[in-house]
């Protein structure tokens, strides 16, 4: 026999929603099945073609990352805390290197100059040792911030 995993989210309109009291399931199968949703989340069900109903009343809903035949391909997606703003030219740079995001966010980005890039790159040579060393101290990234001006004084 064949398991089939499958989460069921519970969802409950907002009390200042204009649907009050419309509940409904969204059922998360396949790789839907490891988002991780969790009591007091706020989610958005979006369509990204538009085709597709997204309101209460098109609950409840079925995502599977592998529909069966004689379903029709949807476009549905579930958008899991929609009030953090991530840009997509911040998640193509997350493909290549995942720390470049958290630095951009936690850090900005001061410009597109060779000083710039310069400093971005130290930036990045002291998150990865705290990361190496699992150590986020203040002395700790004081005394990386050393040896990372050290290996780049040549460039300053």
């Amino acid at each position: 026999s064949i398991h089939r995993l499958e989460k069921v989210t519970k969802l409950l309109a907002q009390k200042d929603s204009a649907e009050d009291n419309a509940d409904g399931c969204i059922f998360l199968r396949g790789e839907w099945y490891h988002e991780k949703v969790a009591k007091g989340d706020i989610i958005h069900l979006c369509s990204l073609t538009g085709n597709f109903m997204t309101s209460v009343g098109a609950l409840p809903v079925l995502l599977h990352s592998a529909p069966s035949q004689s379903c029709e391909g949807d476009d549905l997606a579930l958008i899991v805390h929609p009030d953090m703003l991530i840009t997509p030219t911040l998640i193509s740079e997350a493909v290549s290197c995942s720390r470049r995001a958290v630095l951009k966010s936690r850090l900005g980005s001061t410009g597109l100059t060779s000083k710039a890039a310069l400093f971005g790159t130290m930036r990045h040579g002291l998150f990865e040792r705290c990361m190496t060393s699992h150590d986020f101290s203040i002395k700790a990234a004081t005394k990386f911030t050393r040896s990372v001006v050290r290996e780049f004084s040549e460039a300053l």
